[in-house]
């Protein structure tokens, strides 16, 4: 770890920055748990997605518990992804590359690069893990709360903490920060939808030795 990475980290551990630097991340190690991977298959979880949803049996297990939680306030979960697979995670990242290479033209290679990662993890990240999730709070008839930003918009408004909002959209998002963090999920304060559990995100932002989830390469 270089100096000025240590300083990041030290800044974050002490509350004065909200992101950890993605290569303190990235080299996190894994003690993998061999947790399986199952369906999440739950009457008050809405599919927000085309595809079939699943993660590890422990995250499954807290988002029917938030989901439980939720519903008693007339509430449920939309889940947009959980387990992500190799092919899947390379296109959305040629999707996301191509979509900043039209907004901002004059990056370089590197540049596109640094910002492309912000977006989707180069190396898996949590969702090869089956540990990590994106999702919002909606009402019982599938209308999502007002987040201020749309799931995958990318704009000020995107990061979890963003000055930019309403004072609806901040309690709304506080909602959702409290009962997921009241079920030990973590928050990646760049996407205000994207939490995880047990992956290399989880463990660096709560100071874990490791993580206990590494990349599955298919759901079977």
């Amino acid at each position: 770890m270089n100096i000025r990475e240590f300083y990041n980290v030290l800044l974050v551990r002490m509350n004065f920055r909200e992101v950890l630097p993605s290569a303190y991340v990235k080299r996190k190690k894994i003690q993998e748990c061999n947790e399986e991977i199952v369906l999440l298959n739950s009457p008050n979880i809405m599919n927000g997605c085309d595809d079939v949803l699943c993660g590890r049996k422990t995250v499954v297990s807290k988002l029917e518990n938030v989901a439980n939680k939720l519903e008693s306030e007339g509430l449920c979960l939309m889940i947009y992804e959980l387990f992500r697979s190799k092919e899947k995670q390379h296109k959305l990242r040629m999707v996301q590359k191509n979509l900043l290479q039209q907004r901002f033209p004059d990056l370089s290679e590197q540049e596109l690069l640094l910002q492309l990662d912000k977006r989707v993890a180069s190396e898996g990240g949590g969702h090869r893990t089956g540990g990590a999730v994106d999702l919002t709070i909606c009402d019982c008839n599938g209308k999502p709360l007002d987040m201020g930003t749309s799931y995958e918009e990318f704009n000020k408004s995107t990061p979890t903490g963003s000055d930019s909002l309403t004072e609806e959209q901040k309690h709304n998002r506080c909602l959702l920060q409290t009962v997921m963090k009241n079920e030990g999920f973590v928050n990646y304060p760049l996407e205000w939808w994207h939490y995880s559990y047990g992956d290399k995100m989880w463990a660096s932002y709560l100071n874990k030795p490791h993580a206990i989830y590494g990349n599955v390469n298919q759901y079977s």
